[in-house]
């Protein structure tokens, strides 16, 4: 009889929302200690142990509710051949799954599809005010919180994005600090990639932009 020892874990980052793959070895948490999956952005996911070498507990920071959920499973089913899908308890959507690596690896590609197609269909619905700007921002922020470059002066590395018809707002779950980017135009992109870093003021609201650099007529505002 062949004994499968190996596992595959997709969760939505809580912090960055990519949907990455991880292994999960059943000799990594048979010695008792508690396993931490992390994204490539890096954000803690989950939180895995094992109790009595049978019960599997795992804790996911979820990025629907903002909230900690805790799941049990018999150590069976972590490596056995059917998925297991991980909910939100509050809001009943998925956060992730855990099972085999194939059948995990099929639903990831599957989430993403679905994604792309729902940022077709915003784009198509003129949600942007400059679509292919803000595309280019995002890009370039999650370039720089994949280094370490987007933080906050609380101490927390780990920032969350929303996407707005005219802005990207960037936030803090630790201390509710918010840094907001104006993304409508040519000008203000060059702006956001002259950035080296973004660091949100702990508690704040802050508008962030180059130092020294104004797209706007001296004296006058974002509206």
């Amino acid at each position: 009889m062949v004994i499968t020892t190996q596992a595959s874990v997709a969760i939505r980052c809580p912090a960055c929302g990519r949907l990455e793959l991880h292994s999960l070895s059943l000799f990594q948490l048979n010695k008792g200690q508690s396993l931490e999956i992390f994204c490539s952005c890096g954000a803690r996911v989950a939180t895995f142990k094992m109790k009595k070498g049978q019960e599997v507990y795992l804790q996911v920071d979820c990025v629907l509710c903002d909230a900690k959920h805790l799941y049990q499973f018999h150590r069976k089913q972590v490596w056995g051949k059917k998925v297991l899908n991980l909910i939100c308890a509050d809001s009943k959507l998925d956060l992730g799954h855990l099972g085999p690596k194939e059948q995990v690896a099929r639903l990831v590609k599957n989430h993403e599809a679905e994604l792309l197609k729902l940022l077709q269909e915003i784009e198509d619905a003129d949600y942007f005010r400059a679509p292919e700007v803000m595309l280019q921002a995002v890009s370039y922020l999650q370039d720089l919180a994949v280094d370490g470059a987007v933080y906050c002066s609380c101490g927390n590395p780990h920032i969350g994005m929303d996407l707005l018809p005219d802005r990207i707002e960037l936030h803090c779950r630790d201390c509710d600090a918010v840094g907001v980017v104006y993304v409508e135009n040519e000008q203000e992109l060059a702006a956001i990639k002259s950035l080296k870093e973004v660091e949100l003021t702990a508690g704040s609201l802050s508008i962030i932009e180059p130092p020294l650099f104004s797209p706007y007529p001296q004296g006058q505002t974002k509206k």
